[in-house]
Order: C-alpha cells, then structure tokens, then sequence
C-alpha cells in the first residue's frame, strides 16, 4: 500500500477515474420537479450545517434535536482527532492516509447529500439512508484515534483504550437495534 500512497501517478489516475466516474453518473442528470431547487443550501446555510451535523449524530439516537447535539460532538471530536494526528503524520503516515481517506469520504459524501437534501427540511436527515456515511466518519476517527494510542508507551494505553470502548460498544448496540 505504502508504494501506492507515495505514487503521484497512481493518485493522478485514481482522482482521473473518480472525475470520469462522477461526470458519468451526473452527465444526463435531471432534477425531479418535487425537489427543492440546488442553491436552497446557499441561500439557508444554517439549515444546510444543521442538517449536516444532524447526520453525523444520527446513528447515536433517533431524536434530532439529540442527533444534532452529538453530530456537534463528533466535529469537535474530529476537529481535536485531526489537530493531534496532524502532529504526528509523518511518523504514520502510511496508516494515517488510510482513515483520512475514509474521513474525507464520509464528508464529501454527507456534504454532498445535505446540499441537495437539506430543501426537504432538518428532519429528513434523520433519514437511515445517511447512517452508512455517518458511521463511516465514526470508523475513521475510530482508526485516526487508534493510530494515536499506538504512538503512546504502552503504560498510558489503558485510558484512551477504555473511552474506545466506551463510545464503540454503545454505539454499535443502538446502530444495530436501530437497523
């Protein structure tokens, strides 16, 4: 893996595909005529950051005024996450890229389905629909924060594992009853 992540030219025909992709699937795109125009998202940015944050703590709880409250503790926790690997990105860099890029593709992905959602109004992004992006961003913060433990001694490993574990078990449990 790691002689692809240092490969410009692997990434270039990677991100060229991805662009290939993309026009294709958007090329003969025509808007439903019940959809709420593209630029509502421009126009409401409180509505879009609210509709976004409320998918990030959906698959926490199935009320939005919670799910709001816990998608602000994850940007925050991801904001913190981000800074502290950033410090030590080129110690573990190669394991680092790998729950970046899931990061990243939850974010696109979530941002993505909140600018053209966000017109049918805050609660439709409790929709279940977005909890595979939600989780998505869940396990890269949950592998960027393992990659911070093991760059611990392994006395002060106890901790960080403990709140691991407190945060992963009750949220698979409520994921799956929930699915």
């Amino acid at each position: 893996f790691s002689s692809i992540g240092n490969s410009k030219k692997y990434l270039f025909v990677w991100t060229a595909f991805g662009v290939l992709e993309t026009f294709a699937y958007y090329r003969s795109y025509v808007k439903p005529t019940a959809h709420p125009t593209i630029t509502y998202a421009l126009e409401n940015p409180t509505d879009f950051i609210a509709f976004f944050v409320t998918t990030l703590g959906r698959p926490f709880t199935d009320h939005p005024e919670t799910a709001l409250l816990m998608g602000y503790l994850i940007l925050a926790t991801f904001i913190i996450v981000l800074f502290l690997s950033f410090k030590i990105y080129h110690q573990k860099r190669n394991l680092l890229t790998v729950w970046y890029s899931i990061v990243l593709y939850s974010l696109l992905g979530l941002g993505l389905a909140s600018v053209s959602r966000v017109g049918f109004g805050i609660p439709s992004a409790m929709s279940s629909r977005y909890t595979a992006l939600s989780v998505l961003l869940i396990v890269g913060l949950l592998g960027l924060f393992s990659v911070l433990i093991g760059v611990k001694p392994e006395k002060q490993r106890l901790t960080p594992v403990l709140s691991l574990a407190l945060i992963s078990v009750p949220l698979l449990a409520f994921s799956y009853t929930a699915g």
